[in-house]
């Protein structure tokens, strides 16, 4: 017996159409016909392979999609296990969920285990191994295993799909796989071949309760989905997600939509060597604190562990590797997404459904309700050491910053401008070891004394380096909405109060977890403080600025604001055509690299706000660059568009069913400015007015007297 075995990778999912021939006879089997028929008919030929034989080792879309169409070319009938029939006629509406569209596919016969299957001087054996689907086939023959989705390299199939069964996975293969000889080649449905062998050294097999409950994960999570589904389908209104975020204070215009509860989104689904899967709500904390005891991180989160990675998908969210990595967009695997119809699109990648992978980040949840997040992970350490380089000259400055960023000599990079003529480079590397008496532990009485981002500028300017847990370090921003939590309440009964009670005698866990959570205390520091006034005189924005252009920036901030210290992320943004929302214009924009200055206090000058941000924004846009569109906004409706392709926004909306039932961008993120000429009048405006914008000037001249 002599076969010739070839795997082609076909379809958004990347599945293995199998083609075995018996080299005397040339008789050729075809297995799993999902896609690119054409081109593996084509092969063949070339091969000089005569196909004889049709034959789906399950019933699964990505297996089965280009049935007909190989069946037409062939003039084979598609031979399947009996208990694939039902699948089979659920195969159009599951199709279209993974972007296939597929008629009735008609089955030509039935195999069943103990069945043959012959070409030429060759048989296989057929071994029914359910768990992965109730109809999964494998084909044995001496040294040979065509295995489908029941076993891979490194690991087994996936449960947690319909009639998938953990329990019945490991005992399919306890049964019948690992009695096969160890020499055994597999030819998988996914992936590379492997020796049976080498995966019994490696344990691939070994039952583990993980992946028992990663399977109830998944069960649970598509639960949760379907509920979110049903609503969506039956609402007549526009469609909002029930959580508030960091723009709790201007969302009244939430009010009249139909809420999505989305908060129960938050379980962890599966951790992987390269990749973890979540639900959209899991936060960027939960995340760290997961994959860094395993030496893994998903690269360019945000540094604060309470953002989403839902949010972190449809706001473009970047951190201080994401000059290696791109935006967080860049290391997204696929992420599942409900539209406006209540239909469920998932897996959404470069492969499948790429204009919607392209074309979600920095829509703002303008295109649907963002279910599940699959990010990949790179390796990292335990800690890292970070060396504070300090500069009196913008050039001295600009001319290190700029030659770190290219030759990415560091883990992780960003830097402070402290004041006009005093800036500040921070890099990051990864260490293997550290003494314990040099490492900063951040600890939770300790973390008020630091005020996060701003005081822990001024923490930069004054050493040359320390040591950091990772987690730390990646959560730096994290307990006080960035510098702005001290802007709220008096010194001494906020650090009493808040820093004693929060901090001391609350579990560490309840206030990063599902307890109590931090936010909590920034939305009640801003109901105190009021929309209006908060708005006033305390400045939170981000700048998008092409390197070359960083100069003309500050200047710019300085002259408007006065407000220091400014924090500088660099970020690579390779430009793609199907971006609905470019974070730059390649037009104009000559720089693959961008970096984000973020402009958070008090600003020291008598200039309107709503100037300022026109200011900030019309310097964004006529650099190739525009500004987060999470602070306030003030676009007027034709300028906004001048700078974006609302036609590819439109057309896309309206192939995934957005634009009647999820609000435009335009109105999503200017609407909320309606109302803070009203709130001039409110009582608590009033108050703050008379009182509070003394207090906040007098707390920005006197920011050394309140580091302790």
């Amino acid at each position: 017996m002599s076969l010739k075995i070839l795997q082609i990778p076909v379809g958004p999912l990347d599945m293995n159409a199998t083609l075995v021939m018996d080299e005397e006879s040339k008789e050729t089997i075809f297995f799993d016909p999902g896609d690119e028929i054409e081109k593996i008919i084509s092969l063949a030929d070339l091969e000089g392979m005569n196909i004889t034989r049709l034959i789906a080792t399950h019933c699964h879309i990505d297996h089965i999609a280009g049935s007909n169409e190989a069946m037409e070319r062939l003039k084979l009938k598609l031979e399947i296990s009996p208990l694939g029939v039902t699948m089979l006629g659920n195969v159009g509406p599951i199709a279209a969920s993974f972007g296939y569209k597929v008629s009735k596919i008609e089955h030509g016969g039935f195999l069943n285990e103990g069945d043959n299957v012959t070409i030429g001087n060759t048989t296989f054996e057929i071994l029914h191994c359910p768990g992965h689907s109730p109809d999964s086939l494998c084909f044995y023959t001496k040294g040979v295993l065509i295995g489908g989705d029941v076993v891979f390299k490194g690991s087994v199939g996936r449960t947690d799909l319909p009639g998938g069964n953990p329990n019945e996975l490991m005992e399919s293969i306890k049964q019948k796989i690992l009695p096969l000889p160890d020499n055994t080649t597999i030819y998988s449905g996914h992936g590379p071949k492997t020796i049976l062998g080498d995966e019994k050294k490696k344990k691939s097999f070994h039952y583990r309760k993980s992946q028992f409950d990663v399977s109830m994960t998944y069960r649970n999570y598509h639960k949760k989905v379907e509920k979110i589904c049903k609503i969506i389908e039956k609402n007549k209104n526009l469609i909002t997600t029930n959580r508030k975020g960091h723009n709790h204070r201007d969302l009244q215009f939430k009010i009249k939509q139909t809420k999505i509860e989305t908060a129960q989104l938050d379980s962890i689904l599966s951790v992987e060597k390269d990749c973890i899967d979540c639900e959209a709500s899991v936060s960027v904390g939960q995340i760290n604190r997961k994959t860094i005891p395993k030496k893994k991180m998903v690269p360019s989160l945000p540094e604060g562990d309470n953002f989403t990675v839902g949010g972190c998908l449809g706001g473009l969210a970047l951190g201080s590797n994401s000059y290696i990595h791109g935006f967080f967009n860049n290391n997204v695997i696929d992420f599942d997404i409900v539209l406006g119809n209540g239909e469920l699109v998932r897996e959404v990648s470069k492969k499948n459904h790429s204009d919607l992978y392209y074309g979600v980040g920095g829509t703002y949840g303008t295109m649907g309700i963002i279910t599940r997040v699959k990010m990949k992970l790179i390796d990292c350490e335990s800690y890292v050491k970070i060396n504070y380089l300090h500069y009196k000259s913008f050039n001295e400055f600009y001319s290190d910053f700029s030659l770190r960023i290219k030759k990415e000599k560091d883990d992780f990079i960003e830097a402070f401008v402290n004041s006009k003529n005093d800036f500040t480079i921070v890099c990051a590397n990864f260490v293997k070891e550290v003494r314990k008496e040099e490492i900063l532990i951040i600890r939770d009485k300790s973390i008020l004394k630091q005020r996060h981002m701003c005081i822990y500028a001024q923490i930069a300017n004054k050493k040359d380096f320390n040591y950091l847990r990772l987690v730390d370090y990646l959560e730096r921003y994290s307990y006080s909405a960035f510098w702005g939590h001290y802007l709220y309440t008096p010194y001494k009964l906020r650090d009493y109060l808040y820093a004693g009670l929060v901090y001391s005698l609350i579990p560490r866990k309840m206030i990063q977890g599902d307890g109590l959570n931090v936010g909590k205390y920034f939305l009640a520091a801003n109901q105190i403080v009021g929309d209006y006034a908060r708005d006033e005189y305390v400045l939170t924005t981000d700048i998008g600025v092409p390197l070359s252009n960083l100069k003309k920036a500050l200047e710019l901030v300085d002259e408007m604001t006065g407000t220091y210290p400014l924090w500088i992320c660099p970020s690579k943004d390779n430009y793609h055509p199907d971006k609905t929302f470019s974070t730059r214009r390649k037009d104009i924009c000559e720089d693959n690299m961008i970096l984000d200055v973020g402009i958070y206090g008090i600003k020291n000058s008598n200039i309107d706000s709503r100037i300022i941000n026109q200011t900030f924004e019309k310097f964004s846009f006529a650099n190739g660059v525009f500004k987060g569109f999470f602070s306030t906004c003030y676009f007027d409706y034709n300028q906004f568009w001048e700078h974006f392709d609302k036609n590819k926004y439109d057309q896309l909306r309206e192939k995934y069913h957005a634009s009647s039932n999820f609000m435009d961008i335009y109105e999503k993120i200017t609407y909320r400015n309606e109302s803070k000429e009203i709130a001039k009048n409110t009582v608590r405006s009033k108050l703050f007015s008379f009182f509070g914008k003394g207090y906040l000037r007098q707390i920005n001249m006197n920011k050394k007297k309140l580091i302790k």
